[in-house]
């Protein structure tokens, strides 16, 4: 990155967490049931630009669902359970990163993951869109498990990414394979004072969101620095 546009990426990270958006109150702090979706993380979903994940009928819904499906995952004994949310939120570990991501994770995250919570929500409120899920997800895998939402989906076919099913192999490869993301992520924590519980996947997403969407409509200017 060149380095007006790392002091970019860090102003952006410094506006974002400023208090202006909502998204602040998104990612968790201290400890979180980690193999358990609840109702406090449908809530931070919705500080996503998700009103929906508020709304009292679709938290009691979904809530209700999310409740059989921790029961069911406590009880299970099937080493190789691809139904419950639960055990297979287990099966991926938590000190997993999108740095360290192995094929099976991503095989694991992508397939059985992703398609029992699709089920859930579609048996619970009646549709499941990407951005739903993935945000779902990044909640509990926030180290491992990017945002899918329009202005990264914008963003990987700007640079020429796959369709919708290699969006996450799309961003693995490409954090994974280059040297310089860490010690930028690792600036731009310094620069922007980014306290410690924020991940540096979340901050690559804050970064990318910030430099597309502009004034609430996605930018046409893939490199602005307007928001500041």
């Amino acid at each position: 990155m060149h380095p007006n546009a790392l002091a970019c990426a860090s102003h952006l990270v410094a506006r974002y967490l400023s208090g202006d958006y909502t998204g602040g109150l998104f990612d968790p702090v201290g400890h979180e049931p980690a193999d358990r979706i609840t109702r406090s993380d449908l809530l931070a979903v919705r500080s996503l630009s998700m009103p929906r994940f508020g709304m009292p009928t679709f938290l009691r819904t979904m809530g209700a669902s999310l409740d059989v499906d921790a029961t069911a995952s406590a009880a299970c004994s099937a080493t190789a359970c691809t139904t419950h949310v639960g055990c297979l939120l287990h099966k991926l570990p938590v000190a997993s990163t999108i740095y360290t991501m192995t094929p099976a994770e991503h095989a694991l995250a992508d397939g059985p993951l992703w398609n029992a919570l699709e089920a859930m929500f579609k048996s619970s409120v009646g549709q499941a869109g990407t951005t739903s899920l993935s945000k779902t997800l990044a909640r509990k895998r926030p180290d491992l498990l990017p945002i899918l939402d329009e202005v990264a989906r914008t963003r990987i076919r700007n640079a020429g990414g796959p369709g919708p099913d290699g969006y996450w192999a799309f961003l693995r490869d490409e954090i994974a394979t280059s040297a310089l993301v860490r010690p930028e992520v690792a600036t731009i924590r310094v620069v922007a004072v980014v306290p410690d519980h924020y991940r540096d996947l979340r901050l690559i997403d804050i970064v990318v969101w910030m430099r597309q969407y502009v004034d609430g409509r996605l930018s046409k200017d893939k490199n602005s620095c307007q928001p500041l």
